[in-house]
């Protein structure tokens, strides 16, 4: 008993139907390269400014 491996791919792909297009569309164009970088470092740039407040608090 349980799910296979079968049974997940029909579920994503049922689920993967209900997305409208323009979703998708929309989805992808975020998901660009140049967008990930920005994300990317926007992210270290908080863990940067994270990392100085536990400095500053060791102190």
């Amino acid at each position: 008993m349980g799910f296979g491996l079968d049974d997940i791919k029909k579920t994503l792909d049922k689920v993967d139907d209900k997305i409208p297009d323009s979703v998708k569309d929309e989805a992808k164009k975020l998901a660009s390269k140049d967008n990930l970088e920005k994300v990317k470092d926007k992210a270290g740039d908080v863990i940067e400014k994270i990392k100085d407040k536990f400095d500053k608090d060791d102190d």
